[in-house]
């Protein structure tokens, strides 16, 4: 008869909602370089968070390797028996990390905000959310920590000790739950109240508040999170049923890192829009054509793109195509009869536009020859 188990499916979850946050990150980090600004406490602290992210999720894997994700009444028949204590251990540890991290997430973005917001009452709020939410959090994580004396009873249940009510500790930790998602909603909702006043086209207002309020798909995972903290009341099956609720706790952590760091991106996808728009105005449309009135010939070249480095000249000019039985035939007409040749002027006109930084330029130069 196989067994039911959950770790294989907590494992591939939690490393790819930590690998994902680690690319937006590394593009965030990037951005910042590329538009010459220094790391602020904002970057700093994401990045930590991310760490925590990554460490917590190395020690649920270490867990699931012990036995997490099996019933338990299968580990304890399991030839040899599974290392059950092992497997909370780690488990209670990437606890304590995971809500710290997480915490340190939302509190980064926070920290954007507080850069931006004008208004007192804005940066009053801001700071409650963050002084509030690091303390509520914390005391979860500690509670964690010191609901049984010893320690090691908390993961070791052979060990005799005094511990807390079971019950008030998880009550607590959905409450925190609870509190961690309505932070994540204010924190969505707090741009549109601050780019509604800017000066900027509508279209814009909304393209920027939407960028900014993607912390809404956090706070909907501290509360499926949160939905799953009664399962720790289930001692008898701990380990089986302590999956959802540590791979949704890494889910809130990932999507946080990514919603807090996409805004960042915006000067990546400038960049890549204008590499774009060089790649469509490479096309060259060269033409010859001979005016009906006098003669005059337009040779009209179209260049786009964006020039890299600092260029002090305005253009390149192109060697103008030439059509030398046009100029035959029409010299040919244009003989006198006393022998002598009559010379028609041509003109040639190139006009060559070109985007330097992102600003268009035309220019024409006017070449007369005989």
């Amino acid at each position: 008869m196989a067994v039911d188990d959950e770790g294989p499916k907590v494992t591939i979850v939690m490393w790819v909602v930590t690998i994902v946050p680690l690319v937006i990150i590394c593009l965030r980090v990037y951005c910042k370089f590329l538009i010459g600004s220094r790391l602020g406490w904002d970057d700093w602290i994401v990045i930590l968070s991310w760490i925590l992210l990554a460490i917590y999720t190395a020690l649920i894997t270490l867990s699931v390797k012990s036995g997490l994700g099996k019933h338990l009444v299968d580990l304890l028949h399991e030839p040899p028996p599974a290392n059950v204590p092992l497997a909370m251990k780690y488990v209670l540890i990437g606890e304590v990390v995971a809500i710290v991290g997480c915490c340190l997430s939302k509190t980064s973005f926070a920290f954007t905000l507080l850069r931006i917001v004008v208004e007192k009452w804005q940066k009053v709020l801001l700071w409650f959310i963050i002084i509030s939410m690091n303390l509520v959090m914390d005391l979860c994580a500690l509670f964690y920590v010191i609901k049984c004396v010893p320690v090691e009873a908390n993961w070791d249940t052979s060990i005799p000790a005094k511990c807390w009510p079971l019950e008030a500790v998880n009550n607590f930790a959905i409450f925190a739950g609870a509190y961690s998602g309505l932070m994540d909603f204010m924190l969505a909702l707090l741009p549109w109240k601050i780019v509604w006043s800017l000066q900027m086209k509508t279209r814009e207002k909304i393209g920027i508040g939407l960028a900014m309020s993607l912390g809404i798909f956090a706070a909907v995972s501290a509360f499926v999170k949160t939905s799953y903290l009664p399962d720790l009341n289930k001692t008898y099956d701990i380990t089986y049923f302590a999956g959802n609720l540590l791979l949704w706790a890494a889910a809130e952590t990932g999507l946080t890192i990514v919603a807090v760091s996409l805004p960042s991106l915006r000067a990546l996808l400038t960049k890549l829009r204008s590499s774009r728009n060089y790649s469509s105005g490479r096309e060259q449309s060269n033409g010859y054509q001979l005016s009906s009135g006098g003669g005059k010939v337009r040779n009209s070249i179209s260049r786009g793109g964006v020039f890299s480095g600092n260029y002090r000249n305005k253009g390149t000019v192109l060697p103008t195509k030439r059509d030398d039985q046009s100029d035959k035939s029409i010299l040919s007409a244009a003989q006198g009869g006393n022998g002598t040749k009559s010379y028609i002027k041509q003109t040639n006109e190139i006009t060559i536009s070109y985007d330097h930084d992102g600003n268009h330029s035309y220019e024409s130069v006017i070449i007369n020859s005989h």
